[in-house]
Order: C-alpha cells, then structure tokens, then sequence
C-alpha cells in the first residue's frame, strides 16, 4: 500500500473499503463516482498541485536517417530548417543534420502549427521566433529571410500560435 493510499485510509476508512469492495453499492444514499472525485481531490491536497496539472502533454519526436543513422530530434529543439539542393540542413541548438529529403515532406512531418514555411529554403519553429520584420525573421539570433509571397501566411499563423 502507497503512502498515499495509507493517507487516504486513514482519512476516510468507510468510504475506502466500499469502493475496495469491488461492488458499486449505494449504501445510505451515498455515490460511488463521489468517493472517486474525493480521492482525487485528497491527491492534490497532498502534492499541492491543481489537478489539470497531472494531464501532460506528449513530447513531438521526429526521426530520419542521417549519415547511415536513424537519429530522433525533438521538434522542440529544432531552431529552423534550410533547403541545401536535393538535402535538408535541421538545425537545433546543438547540432546540424543533413537529411535527404525534399522541404515539402519534411514539413509534413513536423507538427502543423508550431512550423512554417517563410520562404523557398526556410522552415522556422514558431516556439523560436524572437520579433520579425517586413522582410526578416529573428530566430535565436539568426536572421532568416522572409519572402513576400510566404508572409501572410507566416503573419497569420505566428499571431494565432501566441
């Protein structure tokens, strides 16, 4: 039995062995789904944590081949991704990879909304812009170029992602 669990015990004996029981009584008028929500309500008590806080979010992982490896990258740490010719240079704040791959493809792997196309070559992490201009984004301290054709799209998507 958890240190919790024990806690809860101690704190409400009765209600604890009816649902231990494995059988969904109503004994004197009380409900089973509100012996549930109490337990979960001691549980934030006791970590001092709201309850919306136990949901969390999966981590976006991309993998793809590079120099004969399969290697695996958080979408999170990539900074922005730059066309080289028939290869794809990702660059993240600890490393540059060169995949082979078109920009169109790889944007469909990466997730939809935290990444856009500003331009022929360039890809950004929304999570990484700094401030932009009419014909410049700052990502990290990189300036990359914004072109006119993909800019409505980067102003619209980069004001709904904030």
């Amino acid at each position: 039995m958890s240190e919790l669990e024990s806690l809860i015990d101690a704190e409400y004996p009765a209600k604890n062995d009816d649902l231990q029981g494995g059988e969904d009584k109503d004994q004197e008028g009380s409900d089973p789904e509100v012996h549930r929500v109490e337990r979960l309500y001691i549980f934030t008590e006791i970590n001092d944590k709201p309850a919306t806080n136990l949901v969390t979010k999966k981590e976006y992982t991309i993998h793809f081949k590079c120099n004969f490896k399969t290697e695996k990258v958080s979408a999170n740490n990539i900074r922005w991704i730059e066309a080289m010719g028939d290869y794809v240079k990702i660059v993240t704040s600890k490393k540059t990879y060169m995949v082979l791959s078109t920009m169109k493809s790889f944007l469909d792997k990466l997730p939809h909304g935290q990444f856009v196309r500003i331009h022929k070559s360039y890809i950004i992490n929304l999570n990484k812009v700094i401030n932009f201009t009419t014909n410049t984004v700052n990502t990290d301290g990189k300036c990359l170029p914004l072109s006119r054709k993909q800019k409505g799209e980067f102003k619209e998507t980069y004001l709904n992602f904030q």
